[in-house]
């Protein structure tokens, strides 16, 4: 979507290129994607739970574009600034030894992070150059920050002082550093900067471990303590991995090593490198192949996950998390569809994509074969409804099945699929009414690839065959399945035990070690006031264990068999974790992990089965894998002008960016940079032509 937004930004590249989307099933999004449960009061269900974070500056400016030029006087939301929330408290959940020594619990770790002025999309940022010093003065002052928070003697913080006055020394700009070099004795200089800096913090680390421990530390205490190591270690690393080869901000060059363990080399303890601040940066990136982000096969790129942290940390404009106000499909991809569409660009619902196939000289894309999955009563599919969310306002949303009106014999293809378990969005379904093949200089000229990697196997074959670095980027960027859970609670969270306010929680026990707060959401959905009517809602999610092998398509029930573990795996977790985010869940049932009544279901059934009430996914679609960043795996993105066929261009978080991690700011990257790539090779015409110069 963002490539399609951006190749008909002018009225010079609308005249230019004639764009088609083709989708498979009635919606846009990929893993953002959600829909409208008509049968369950117009709730919003989603892939997971979706926020922004406040240094996503590519994707907030696509937003901000979309809305100013999207006019919809019905909608309640006018502008991007009316469409997403500030979300400010993050909380990471720590297991420590309880009071009375007997055992560990888990304690919450609530923080709310200091941020930058402004909003995102807004001014320099670290994506776009922001200068290495400033973010590097930002750790140290930091470091500092924590150094007295953590009551450290002075034997402490004096080596921090004189790290600090190194750093200071250092180049703002290696820019200007190369054109130094002539200088007689500028590298010596620099590389004593360097080593001086990396003597004090070697020495203010010994200094910590040296002091005497107390008898019990204050939990404050504890924490920055912590937060201190971290800093120092990461600083460390930062200096010598990066900074001494004058590529400050080049994170690749770490890329090769586990983040844990690049902590540790530079002096962090094992214990401060699997502590709740690092867990939580492994569940954010669903950074494990079994489902564990603790366990040894966690395995997550130094260079990704210090990008992310100092971005984070430093970067982030206004709130460190930024919520939406409806669904992820209502807030974004529906303006941006009706955005596109106005512009004149062309979809096609209800077409897969089976394989795309190259030239006899290999060198281009000649043809793609598609599956149309149904026929339609109407010359177009329209796939938006309009749900009111407030008086006199009307929210555009994508359902959460198709319209079957609109399909030719729908409603007996509704039972089919209802009956299989399956939906029109799954690899396992088969449903078809005839296929097609689009032909190069017949149908198309340029393709713009925009389905994820998890795909590429199945749909990419000769491309595989022809291309190493294609092969090589399928097995060497890894992907895994997740598991999603949503709750609607009778009550407000606060009778349950949170007292905190509205959080983002993570870093907790799988497998949904991760909770949002979204009871905003209450608002627009069509729940009714009444008593047991929503009152708050609560998205969580987490990674799901591969399955090995995956079965084949053949194998229609493996959907509904993946669906039926992710509700056994939510009830297991409820009723044996749910006490340890909200310990008055059940206070009259200590044996019992849930009070099943507060859980919202029209059908007001009993106990256990009110879950049914309730919606869980499993996401095992290849489309719908998350993709990782292991260890090494970034050398092996492709760019999106990098195909390696002349007219074949790369969109989506797969590809390779600034940040090579799995997020909606390198999807939108990623698209941008594939528009850029068809912009340069094949330029618009100019709107008049040039004036000839006078003889």
């Amino acid at each position: 979507m963002a490539a399609a937004f951006e190749l008909t930004a002018t009225p010079e590249r609308r005249a230019r290129y004639d764009i088609t989307v083709y989708q498979q099933g009635w919606r846009l999004g990929g893993k953002g994607a959600s829909g409208r449960d008509a049968n369950h009061w117009q709730r919003i269900e989603e892939h997971g739970l979706h926020v922004f974070m406040g240094f996503y500056d590519h994707a907030f400016r696509l937003m901000r574009d979309c809305y100013r030029e999207w006019k919809d006087p019905h909608a309640p939301f006018q502008s991007f600034q009316d469409a997403v929330m500030p979300q400010h408290l993050i909380t990471f959940q720590e297991q420590e030894q309880k009071p009375d020594h007997k055992g560990q619990e888990w304690r919450p770790w609530n923080i709310k992070p200091l941020v930058r002025a402004g909003l995102p999309g807004e001014g320099a940022s670290l994506a776009e150059d922001r200068s290495y010093k400033d973010m590097m003065r930002a750790l140290r002052d930091w470091i500092f920050a924590h150094a007295k928070e953590a009551e450290h003697r002075e034997d402490v913080l004096r080596p921090l002082h004189e790290a600090g006055e190194s750093i200071e020394k250092l180049p703002e700009s290696f820019e200007d550093a190369r054109g130094l070099d002539a200088a007689k004795g500028f590298d010596l200089l620099f590389q004593a900067e360097i080593l001086k800096g990396l003597y004090f913090l070697e020495q203010a680390q010994q200094a910590e471990r040296a002091a005497p421990p107390p008898l019990e530390k204050p939990e404050p205490v504890r924490r920055a303590q912590l937060l201190f190591r971290l800093g120092v270690a990461a600083l460390k690393g930062w200096l010598t991995d990066l900074v001494r080869k004058r590529k400050p901000l080049d994170f690749l060059l770490i890329d090769k090593l586990d983040f844990r363990a690049w902590l540790r080399k530079y002096g962090a303890t094992p214990a401060d490198a699997q502590s709740a601040p690092i867990t939580a940066l492994y569940c954010l990136g669903f950074a494990t192949l079994d489902g564990n982000p603790r366990s040894q096969n966690a395995q997550a790129s130094a260079g990704v996950c210090f990008h992310v942290l100092l971005s984070l940390l430093f970067d982030c404009k206004g709130a460190p998390l930024w919520k939406f106000r409806a669904g992820m499909g209502d807030i974004l991809f529906a303006p941006l569809y009706e955005v596109l569409r106005a512009r004149g660009v062309k979809f096609e619902f209800f077409q897969r994509v089976q394989s795309l196939g190259l030239t006899p000289d290999r060198s281009r894309v000649g043809s793609i074969q598609l599956l149309q999955q149904v026929k339609l009563t109407g010359p177009e599919y329209q796939p938006l409804i309009r749900i009111e969310v407030e008086p006199g306002k009307q929210l555009p949303c994508w359902p959460s099945e198709p319209d079957w009106k609109q399909l030719v014999d729908g409603e007996a293809l509704r039972k089919k699929l209802a009956d299989q378990g399956l939906t029109l969005e799954s690899a396992w379904c088969a449903q078809q009414v005839g296929e097609r093949t689009l032909r190069l200089n017949e149908d198309f000229d340029l393709v713009v690839f925009g389905i994820s990697l998890g795909s590429i196997p199945s749909l990419c074959g000769e491309l595989l065959k022809a291309d190493k670095r294609w092969a090589d980027m399928a097995r060497e960027v890894k992907t895994v399945q997740t598991q999603a859970l949503q709750l609607w609670l009778t009550c407000p969270i606060a009778v349950l035990g949170w007292s905190a306010g509205p959080t983002i929680s993570t870093a907790y026990v799988e497998p949904f070690d991760t909770w949002g707060d979204m009871s905003h959401l209450v608002k627009v959905e069509q729940g009714g006031t009444g008593p047991g009517a929503p009152k708050s809602i609560h998205y969580f999610c987490g990674a799901l264990p591969d399955t090995v092998p995956l079965p084949p398509p053949s194998d229609i029930g493996f959907p509904a068999r993946m669906a039926r573990q992710v509700k056994r795996n939510a009830i297991q977790w409820i009723m044996t974790h749910l006490k340890g985010l909200w310990p008055l869940v059940n206070p009259s049932d200590a044996s019992s992990g849930m009070d099943w009544r507060h859980l919202a279901d029209p059908s007001d059934r009993t106990g256990e089965s009110r879950m049914d009430a309730q919606y869980w996914r499993a996401n095992i679609d290849p489309s719908e894998r998350y993709v990782l960043s292991v260890p090494g795996s970034a050398q092996y993105r492709l760019p999106a002008g990098g195909s390696g066929f002349t007219n074949l261009f790369l969109a989506g978080d797969w590809v390779q960016t600034r940040l090579n991690a799995g997020c909606a700011e390198a999807a939108v990257e990623g698209g941008l940079n594939a528009a850029r790539a068809v912009l340069k090779r094949h330029p618009p015409m100019p709107s008049t032509p040039p004036v000839p110069a006078p003889r």
